[in-house]
């Protein structure tokens, strides 16, 4: 070698052979690197010592022109080429180069076979000499350490392929274009209907885009789209000779017969041939169609098989972050986001001085109130959401004040759906609700129900929508005879039965009322006899006999007990589990024995004094958490309106969301360190009850009652000792709320747990726990880190005080907390 030089280091873990017959009378040294799985890499380091040496130049040329002939080359060639007149960002000459034909003969080589240079940056100067072509153009560059700059190239040695998803493609020439039209010209008249009745935009928009939807579904067929990277010359003749090759494979592999072995040849032999001929004949069709008339199409077929036969990778282009090139996509991701977060402002609290001061705001403009930005993206202002609950009954059951529902937000709702899981039901009165604006707000506690889709009931035929359910005591007015079946919960009939049920009265008779009573109460009510009998009990729907669920089960959000509960012409016969069968494991039980449980429910119903009576005035809005109660229209509801009056009963449902199980959601976290003699398990209640206002929770004997709805063997958690104290701290700090011990502290840092005085305690030095506040504060609560504090045991310290809870710092940020049950058992009564 003369001049420079060159070389190639290549690292031992690399299988690697030197490929002396690519080397022509030029500074050149070749060398093939064996990848697994991919192409093998044939990589070359060149010099060519004169921007005026012709003769260099062109044996580089017949170089590349032999590794070019090697089938599937992944070609890098990286050295000093000495041809400073290329300005690389713009692929053109400088015009003050020289050697000008030089510089055109090296642009021909790349082009002729196919490479692209990657080096954009002077590596010398202001000129750029080192460069790095190949035809897979994936890199980065940093910069230089020497008088020439190193060339540092990252390239990918496998093309990332990203597949594309299955999608539709509506075929538009096979579509029912008479009948979309005339489903328009209904949905025209339906929407000028609604629209003259006082319908929103929005809600209008959302039946036209839901009815065209729907009706491009029905009316114009459509078909799955094929991945572009599927081989378009694998034709269904191609495929199935595919099959019949393999399919004589296997049976090669399993027989010595030669008859099966000369049929698998042929049939080889026709695979490859016909394999080869599709793929030209695909070739064929691509650069020279038949049909001249479509030139766009062919060309744009042209142009797809040209991008697919690259070696390199598609999709987004490599994006600069810092001087260096990024091609993967997390990295490409990550700088997305960095330059979509430079568009806004840093996070920063401007007093209204400021803001009308460094923006130029005119002093008569007022500040906005404040706003919330939901989960859901909706906006709403703070003050949309303060109402009052005042408890109906010592179990269940609530009134709600202040709000007027055709206001709220999705953040208000939320807070509303958590309301009706604590309270069981809730009562909105004095509410103006037209049918379109009860629907709005039944989709803003979850998916409406087709009213009318009801299989156990006739059809109305002047219900303006099928979400909602027109009942009433006049066969003119409305469906008759609805709810008077027996004590049920809606939705008896679907594997998950309704989560709410939403009843608005518009017209009250004057004895109608809806009766409701608490399922988990009734649950208690039984013996331990009838409990174990009813456990292997499961529910059966009179109208769909597939509907088969526990009788008794966990409920899906407060993980306490519930009933399936439909009395009367609504229950099919009862399932019993059979044990003792594993081919028929339920046995179905008689009318007589399904009878037997019926009756047994409205006895403990009736015994309980538990039922409330839901007694209608006009503007009323009942909403009823399907899960947590059982309810029935009242004597009255049917009274012919000539004597009692007109009662007329919008009702809309929503559908359930988890299907009624025995298990439930509790994590429990379970150990046997001392004093416990057996296991003992730590469980919070964070995900079954409900505090969605802050200061508004439970003090620790309600705490505690709810421990024990769990698991009457259950109580609030003893902490004795450190280890008990780091398995609780585990607890909340997934939680990042409080929660009550079973513990109190009459004085000093004194710690009782029930009757004994503890030997541990973790009180937070930093915020002088306990007693750090005047007044009486004698219960203990755990909070962040493990800390324990103490608060009066009666909850919050006033009803409308601004010390309603707790003031916390957790994980930073200092607010407000409510305080939650901490819940302990022995394992062997789970």
């Amino acid at each position: 070698m003369k001049g420079g030089e060159v070389l190639i280091a290549i690292n031992h873990d690399h299988l690697s052979t030197p490929v002396p017959e690519l080397h022509t009378n030029c500074e050149i040294v070749w060398a093939k690197i064996s990848l697994a799985g991919s192409k093998d890499l044939y990589l070359a380091s060149y010099y060519n010592p004169k921007t005026s040496n012709e003769e260099s130049i062109e044996e580089l040329g017949r170089s590349l022109e032999k590794v070019n002939a090697t089938k599937n080359a992944f070609i890098i060639v990286g050295g000093d080429f000495n041809l400073p007149g290329w300005n690389w960002i713009t692929r053109t000459l400088k015009p003050e180069s020289t050697c000008q034909k030089n510089h055109y003969k090296f642009g021909d080589i790349l082009d002729d076979n196919g490479l692209v240079q990657l080096v954009e940056e002077p590596t010398r100067g202001p000129n750029t000499l080192d460069l790095v072509i190949t035809n897979n153009p994936t890199r980065k560059v940093i910069p230089g350490v020497s008088d020439h700059d190193i060339v540092f190239s990252e390239i990918d040695t496998k093309p990332l392929t990203r597949k594309q998803k299955p999608r539709n493609i509506p075929l538009y020439r096979k579509a029912n274009w008479e009948t979309i039209k005339e489903e328009m010209i209904q949905i025209h008249e339906k929407i000028r209907n609604l629209a003259s009745n006082g319908s929103s935009a929005e809600e209008l928009w959302l039946l036209f885009k839901t009815q065209l939807n729907q009706s491009v579904i029905n009316h114009i067929p459509h078909k799955i789209a094929k991945q572009k990277d599927s081989l378009p010359w694998l034709t269904p003749n191609v495929r199935k000779l595919i099959r019949r090759r393999d399919r004589l494979y296997k049976r090669k592999k399993k027989s010595a017969d030669p008859k099966i072995t000369s049929k698998f040849k042929e049939a080889r032999q026709k695979v490859q041939k016909e394999l080869l001929s599709a793929y030209w004949k695909n070739i064929e069709n691509i650069v020279t169609p038949k049909e001249e008339t479509q030139q766009h199409s062919n060309m744009k077929r042209f142009w797809t098989y040209i991008k697919h036969m690259k070696t390199d990778s598609s999709g987004v282009a490599p994006l600069r972050s810092d001087g260096v090139l990024h091609s993967h996509p997390v990295d490409q991701a990550t700088i997305l986001n960095k330059q979509f977060q430079s568009a806004f402002s840093s996070k920063e609290t401007y007093s209204p001085e400021k803001f009308k001061s460094c923006c130029n705001m005119p002093g008569q403009y007022p500040s906005a109130e404040d706003l919330i930005i939901t989960e859901n993206g909706s906006l709403s202002t703070t003050k949309n959401c303060n109402y009052d609950v005042i408890p109906l009954t010592k179990t269940f059951g609530a009134k709600i004040q202040g709000i007027d529902l055709k206001t709220i937000s999705n953040e208000c709702a939320r807070n509303l759906r958590e309301e009706a899981y604590m309270y069981r039901f809730l009562l909105f009165k004095n509410q103006t609700l037209p049918w379109q604006k009860q629907i709005h707000v039944t989709s803003l506690f979850g998916t409406p129900f087709q009213e009318t889709s009801s299989i156990n009931r006739k059809k109305y035929d002047k219900n303006p929508d099928p979400r909602l359910g027109i009942f009433s005591n006049d066969h003119k007015a409305g469906l008759v005879g609805i709810g008077i079946e027996g004590w049920h919960v809606d939705g008896n009939i679907f594997e998950m039965p309704h989560l709410f049920t939403l009843i608005y009265c518009v017209h009250a008779n004057s004895n109608g009322p809806t009766l409701i009573v608490p399922l988990k109460e009734i649950v208690d009510m039984f013996s331990t006899k009838e409990r174990e009998y009813l456990e292997n009990i499961l529910f059966v729907s009179a109208f769909n006999s597939s509907v088969q669920i526990p009788l008794l089960y966990k409920h899906p959000f407060r993980n306490d007990d519930t009933i399936m509960i439909a009395l009367g012409k609504l229950s099919g016969q009862y399932l019993q589990l059979n044990s003792d069968n594993n081919d028929n494991p339920y046995n179905q039980l008689s009318v007589e024995e399904t009878k037997y449980i019926q009756d047994l429910f409205h006895a403990k119903i009736l015994a309980s004094n538990l039922i409330y009576s839901v007694n209608y005035d006009p503007g009323d809005f009942l909403m009823i958490h399907n899960p947590s109660v059982a309810h029935i229209a009242g004597p009255g509801t049917q009274t012919p309106s000539e004597i009692s009056g007109l009662r007329l009963i919008h009702r809309s449902t929503v559908i359930g969301e988890i299907i009624p199980s025995k298990s439930t959601n509790i994590q429990y976290e379970c150990s046997s360190f001392p004093p416990f003699e057996d296991e003992y398990c730590l469980f919070s209640l964070k995900g079954s009850v409900y505090y969605p206002r802050i200061g508004y929770y439970d003090n620790q004997t309600t705490a505690r009652n709810r421990c024990k709805n769990i698991n009457k063997y259950s109580d609030l958690a003893k902490i004795y000792t450190k280890d008990w104290n780091d398995i609780a701290t585990k607890i909340i700090s997934k939680t990042k709320v409080p929660h009550w011990l079973n513990a109190t502290n009459p004085q000093d840092t004194d710690v009782y747990w029930d009757e004994n005085k503890g030997l541990f305690s973790n009180w937070d030095p930093t915020s002088g726990q306990p007693n750090d506040h005047d007044g009486i504060e004698d219960c203990v609560v755990i909070g962040p880190s493990g800390y324990w504090f103490d608060l009066p045991c009666s909850g919050p310290k006033t009803a409308l005080g601004t010390d309603r809870a707790p003031v916390m710092l957790w994980d930073g940020e200092r607010e407000m907390r409510n305080v939650y049950p901490l819940c302990g058992i022995q394992k062997k009564y789970l």
